[in-house]
């Protein structure tokens, strides 16, 4: 019997600690998007479409930290470029 409550213990302490590690992944992941507020990036949207703008902001979606671009959304992975629109006399700052 004390096996068993010193099982579930264990489990327990586990779950938390996923949980734990969880949202700090989130967390560094918010951190990450919300430097792109601003820049121009190019990925791919939700629907499997190639986005190209400005990040206009920053969500959670079904757990998940995506960009705002335009109306379309793009997750962190599904970034191909990110660049500073105003670096490089690309015409947009000037």
């Amino acid at each position: 019997f004390l096996g068993q409550i010193t099982s579930l213990e264990s489990l327990r302490s586990m779950e938390d600690l996923r949980s734990s590690l969880e949202s700090v992944v989130r967390s560094q992941d918010f951190s990450a998007a919300g430097s792109l507020i601003g820049k121009r990036v190019v990925g791919e949207s939700d629907s499997g479409e190639q986005v190209a703008g400005i990040v206009d902001r920053v969500v959670l979606q079904n757990g998940e930290v995506r960009l705002m671009v335009g109306d379309e959304t793009v997750s962190l992975s599904k970034l191909l470029l990110v660049e500073d629109p105003f670096a490089f006399g690309s015409g947009l700052g000037d």
